[in-house]
Formats: C-alpha cells, structure tokens, sequence
C-alpha cells in the first residue's frame, strides 16, 4: 500500500494530497489547496485532475483512497465522500475513513500541552475531542469526538490545554472565564487540517484493517442536520402523498 489521495473538506479549508509510502517514510508527491467560498464541489474534481497530472499518476497507480468524514460541515463532508466513493467505485480500490478532529489535532506540532480541537456547530454547540501527543509522538486520543454545549466544557477542560479550531473564536465571547483561561492559543498551530501535514502521518501508521469498501464507508454526523432539527421541531411538514 503505497501510493494514495488523501481528501479533506470539512471545514472551509479544503485539501487534497498524493502520498508515496514506498521509501522510509511517506512523502507528500503533490497538493493542493484551496478556500470554500461556495461550495468544495466546484474546485474538488479540478484539483484532483490537477494533482494526479502532476505526479504524473493515474486513478488506477493508487493503492487506496482516504477520507475526512466529519465531524464539521454536512456539505463539505458530502462533497469528498461522494468523490472519493466514486473514484474508489471506479479503480476498485479500499477506503481510508478518518476523523476530521483527529488530523486537525495531528497537524499541530507535538508538545506537552494537551489538545483540545473545538469546531463550530453552531447555535452554541461545538464538536469537540480531546487528544495529547505521547513522548514517541504518537498522537492519543483520551475523549473521542463529541458534540459539547458551551456548559460542557468544564467536564473535559480542566487543566491547561492547547485549543485549536474555529470554535473558539466563535464562541470566546460566551466561554465561562474559567474556562477561558485554560484554553491556549497558538498563532503558529492550525485551526483548520492540514493534509500536507497529516497525510503521511496517516499512511505511516495505515494497517489493512482501517481500510474499507466503499460502500462500507459513512460520515460521522454527530449532530442532525438543519433540515432535520426543523422537521423534528415541527418548522418543516413533510410533503404529504396526492
């Protein structure tokens, strides 16, 4: 298993990298990427032409393809699921599905401080995990990807950590100060994932088992969408049979 596209457009950054694992460690070959400003659709398929010309590869020279499947934006999560199913679908090649929080957390620099990855859910809600750099450099995960309420955040912040991702600055106005004050910002960490960072990470520690068929492969919705909280509350009636 060495040669891979890796896709990731669960927040408004949207990226996508080939990865070569056939030499002591894997290497990004190429990349790309790009700002939503509509929708990751309307750039997604041009970069993936774009990168694969570049290296000079064809859909067929890949070993597998890999995935963020959220938590983060409904529409983004769609957008690369429905590509990278398709180019699985026709290459007949296995999935890698990983968790969005996960590379935002793996594409910060290791350090002692432990990690804290909170996105924007909105309506005063964040996706948040929990994760600390172990001394081999290995990435641990201690909370799994969750949806928090802003009241919540005491039962996982109760310490000094290192907070990444767009939620705080969303919600630092409304954070309990208690809180506040535990939460480190770093201007030199990211915010969003970063697939040139996190990509070889992950095709260094691939095993057989974390690859799928693609129809096998789901997103993590942690939350129910817009349309399906209204429907839920009453606000939308489904459309009755004539």
């Amino acid at each position: 298993m060495t040669k891979s596209l890796f896709l990731e457009t669960s927040s408004a950054l949207g990226g996508l990298a080939l990865v070569d694992a056939s030499g002591p460690k894997p290497r990004v070959v190429a990349a790309r990427e790009w700002r939503r400003l509509a929708s990751h659709s309307e750039v997604v398929t041009a970069s993936a032409r774009a990168v694969l010309e570049q290296a000079s590869w064809k859909l067929e020279d890949l070993d597998f393809l890999a995935v963020g499947v959220g938590p983060g934006s409904f529409t983004g999560i769609r957008v690369a699921l429905n590509m990278i199913r398709a180019f699985a679908y026709a290459a007949h090649r296995p999935v890698l599905a990983f968790d969005s929080l996960r590379v935002l957390a793996l594409s910060s620099t290791p350090q002692p401080l432990p990690i804290v990855t909170l996105t924007n859910a909105y309506k005063n809600m964040l996706y948040g995990a929990r994760y600390r750099w172990a001394s081999n450099n290995e990435l641990v995960e201690d909370h799994c990807p969750a949806l928090w309420t802003l009241d919540q955040l005491t039962q996982f912040i109760d310490q000094p950590v290192l907070c990444l991702g767009d939620g705080f600055e969303a919600y630092q106005d409304l954070l309990p100060k208690a809180i506040k004050a535990f939460l480190i910002r770093d201007s030199q960490q990211p915010d969003e994932p970063r697939v040139e960072i996190f990509s070889p990470l992950l095709a260094r520690d691939l095993s057989r088992a974390s690859l799928q068929d693609w129809k096998l492969v789901k997103p993590l919705y942690i939350r129910a969408s817009e349309a399906e909280e209204k429907l839920r509350s009453g606000l939308l009636k489904p459309i009755q049979k004539i």
